[in-house]
């Protein structure tokens, strides 16, 4: 029985709908799934940047650069999914061929 879903947390419009549709079959076929969501497909996570990007987002990119390598810091590479209690098993060996 599948317990958990993960995916990576979206940030436009048409993928948030798609992600609470998933939600939302999800719950209607499969009570008790979770869908967890996590950060991962930026290089810095929204929290880590020295500015708030809804209010204070830099006009040119040379700005926002100048800005984020001043002051933010990479987190390291999985730490989002370490939290979640994953533990992904080998793909299975591949049949040997006659």
């Amino acid at each position: 029985d599948i317990t958990k879903v993960f995916a990576y947390s979206e940030t436009l419009f048409e993928e948030q709908a798609i992600e609470s549709e998933v939600r939302q079959v999800l719950k209607a076929r499969s009570p008790g799934t979770q869908l967890r969501t996590v950060w991962g497909t930026t290089l810095y996570h929204l929290d880590d940047l020295p500015f708030d990007p809804s209010t204070a987002f830099p006009k040119s990119f040379t700005s926002f650069r100048q800005r984020v390598e001043r002051s933010a810091s990479v987190r390291p590479t999985g730490y989002e999914w370490g939290q979640a209690d994953v533990r992904l098993q080998p793909p299975p060996k591949a049949p040997a061929q006659a």
